[in-house]
């Protein structure tokens, strides 16, 4: 079938086929609205164009992939640069097939990572996104010319966004007295949700997706605490509901502690019905209040 067959079509054919089919999520992510401030919805942008991309080139996988990440910055959620070792959304298949690229992106991930947690997000937030998409977009390519078109952008950005974070010293006179060290900045709290099916504690493979992210943050801030809440919507009694949310927040502590994560780093908290994501009567299904709400800070 052509490469360039819409995603619409594709996505009926696939109906039609009763088959599930890569390359349906982008046309889910064009136009929305995005939560997270300025980074965040220059990284929407960014993903959003790498999923087109994509799938112009009829590489459905990446399109979903970078759909996907589209989203997660949409609804403001902190997400990382893509793992080398396929424990984020898939196995980077890039990173896999072409060793020899592995040591240069292993570096340039450890200082996207440094410049980000150095408020680049807030600091310079197209830059930093910039260099964040194009970094994925490194790790994702296997083309000889592409992955050098993506590595130059990055450089160029990260760059931009390292200017912003590491301002250059003023030279000091003999008259001038050393400036007292700057003190560094303290991490942005992230935030991230998982969501959870009716009457269900049992984790998606959209929210074990998620929870991949938070491990990944992390391992990225060893010194930060993680916070796990657990709500309901309305539907049930509030004694079952209370105990409902403490189930959902216990299934993503263990399912983070399973990925490395100490245990005493990680406290939980339920909410039940109270505190909803979105007010509705009591008695509504909502699947936007059955959730997890999870905090590194």
């Amino acid at each position: 079938m052509a490469a360039k067959l819409s995603a619409t079509v594709a996505t009926g054919l696939c109906a039609v086929l009763l088959a599930s089919c890569a390359g349906t999520k982008l046309e889910n992510i064009r136009g929305m609205d995005v939560q997270g401030g300025a980074f965040n919805s220059a990284l929407y942008q960014g993903y959003v164009e790498r999923s087109e991309h994509e799938y112009e080139y009829g590489d459905y996988d990446s399109s979903d992939l970078f759909a996907r990440r589209a989203q997660r910055a949409a609804a403001g959620e902190r997400v990382q640069p893509l793992q080398l070792d396929g424990e984020g959304d898939r196995v980077v298949e890039g990173a896999r097939e072409m060793q020899s690229k592995m040591p240069a992106i292993r570096e340039a991930r450890a200082d996207l990572v440094s410049v980000l947690g150095r408020s680049a997000r807030t600091k310079a937030p197209e830059a930093a996104a910039k260099a964040q998409v194009a970094f994925d977009c490194w790790v994702e390519e296997t083309q000889a010319d592409h992955i050098q078109d993506c590595r130059t952008r990055f450089n160029k950005a990260l760059q931009t966004a390292r200017n912003a974070v590491e301002p250059a010293q003023a030279q000091q006179t003999t008259e001038t007295a050393p400036a007292a060290p700057e003190q560094p900045e303290s991490p942005e709290p992230e935030s991230y949700t998982v969501y959870f099916g009716f009457d269900s504690a049992q984790l998606s493979s959209d929210a074990r997706e998620v929870l991949s992210q938070v491990a990944e943050a992390a391992e990225d801030r060893p010194d930060a605490q993680i916070s796990v809440t657990g709500f309901t919507d309305t539907v049930g009694p509030e004694d079952y509901n209370q105990n409902l949310s403490f189930r959902r927040a216990q299934a993503v502590k263990q399912a983070l502690s399973g990925r490395g994560i100490e245990a005493d780093r990680i406290s939980t908290a339920a909410r039940g019905e109270n505190q909803l994501a979105v007010e509705t009567a009591d008695g509504v299904r909502e699947q936007r209040n059955r959730r997890v709400e999870i905090q590194l800070f």
